[in-house]
């Protein structure tokens, strides 16, 4: 006997196409509605007064009709009855039934569509804020941020109002291929919701080109291996905090103390590693990478990178956002592209000298003048560039990089 024809399967589609294609068949749908009754899409009060609908059910149908996005559509779509009561009313006023037919199966077939892929409509919301932040309404994306980063500080039992850091980068004095980078990091009102204690304030780890440096502080009071605290740009009822090494790694732990709004405090640490790095890369692909520790809940993080106008970057810095939660990546961070987290944000010059105003830490201007100051410069000698992430994810690295100039 002959064998039976092979069945054809259609694969399913990938879940954007299905989306786009889904999304682009409602409005297409819904435009065709307004057109076949000469209603004006740019008009939403007049649609509301001719054909009966309430103001906010003629301004959403508006919107999609008039949006450039696909991804509007779902910000404004209407319920099940809210889309019977639109049909209704304008086949009352004259909309063909055909059209009026078209509109309920675009409906049936965009949430077949969302049923298969996400489940609901705040599942494909939620995949499309993941997906792509770009495309979705800034206040919605952070308020996506917000809810985590709340969700973040009952589950840890901590907080702060802003997260900072800032590297300088400057040519050592003694061997002028390699440059000197000061740290300066903390939080700006940082409080506890919970009596927690062991919570890590900073921690330091070097990449580079292995070698191992030695701390100082930029407090030079303190000694080498005392936890690099800047007390004069402390503020509040600061807790005992202790310095652990693992590894290449030190942490700087929180110690014990009280809760809520009483007890915050601003605290600054600050390091400076002599001869840390080269200047120049050894290969065309070399770069040089920046980061920032976010593992507090934060409702602001700013990051500054300061580079002396004597080093030979000729670039903006680029920034990325490398996910923390499955282990730290082996750098370059800025080529583990599969645990970059999406973020959109842009890298802000602070000109030269820099503009330095931190919005919730008064005097961080001065913290950095002291570090630029403990390195052997002036302030006035580096250009300063930064971004600033609201709610940024725990736990994450803010990398700022820029490739490495050839020797010439």
């Amino acid at each position: 006997m002959p064998s039976p024809p092979p069945t054809l399967v259609r694969p399913r589609p990938e879940f954007l196409e299905d989306f786009e294609t889904r999304a682009a068949g409602l409005r297409a749908a819904l435009t065709e509605l307004l057109a076949s009754v000469d209603a004006d899409p740019s008009a939403p009060q007049d649609v509301s007064r001719r054909f009966g609908i309430n103001r906010t059910m003629a301004w959403k149908v508006c919107r999609t009709v008039t949006s450039q996005d696909t991804c509007e559509v779902v910000q404004h779509l209407l319920g099940d009855s809210g889309v019977r009561i639109l049909v209704a009313a304008f086949e009352a006023e004259g909309a063909p039934p055909a059209v009026a037919a078209a509109v309920h199966a675009a409906v049936d077939a965009f949430d077949h569509m969302v049923a298969e892929h996400a489940g609901s409509r705040a599942g494909l919301e939620l995949m499309l804020t993941s997906m792509l932040p770009e495309r979705v309404d800034p206040a919605r994306l952070e308020s996506s941020h917000e809810l985590a980063f709340q969700g973040n500080s009952a589950v840890h039992g901590v907080q702060t109002r802003t997260r900072f850091g800032a590297q300088v980068v400057a040519p050592n004095a003694e061997q002028p291929d390699r440059v000197d980078v000061a740290m300066v990091t903390g939080h700006a009102g940082f409080r506890r919701l919970r009596p927690v204690t062991g919570w890590q304030l900073s921690n330091s780890r070097v990449w580079g080109d292995g070698v191992r440096p030695h701390h100082e502080p930029l407090d030079a009071n303190l000694a080498p291996g005392d936890v690099p605290l800047l007390r004069q740009f402390c503020s509040g009822d600061l807790p005992a905090i202790t310095e652990r090494a693992e590894g290449a790694t030190r942490y700087h732990e929180l110690g014990p103390g009280p809760v809520g709004n009483t007890a915050a405090f601003d605290v600054v640490f600050g390091w400076l590693d002599r001869s840390l790095a080269p200047i120049y890369g050894d290969a065309a692909d070399d770069v040089a990478e920046h980061g920032l520790v976010q593992d507090t809940p934060a409702e602001t993080l700013h990051f500054d990178l300061l580079l002396h106008h004597a080093l030979p970057v000729e670039t903006v810095p680029r920034f990325c956002l490398v996910n923390l939660a499955q282990g730290r990546p082996q750098p370059p961070h800025s080529q583990a592209t599969s645990a970059q987290l999406p973020w959109n944000t842009k890298v802000q010059s602070l000109g030269r000298p820099p503009s330095l105003a931190a919005p919730g830490f008064a005097g961080y201007g001065d913290v950095i003048a002291h570090a630029c100051e403990r390195m052997g410069h002036g302030l006035d000698g580096f250009r300063a560039y930064r971004v600033t992430l609201r709610y940024p994810p725990v736990p994450s690295l803010v990398t700022l990089y820029y490739p490495l100039a050839q020797r010439s």
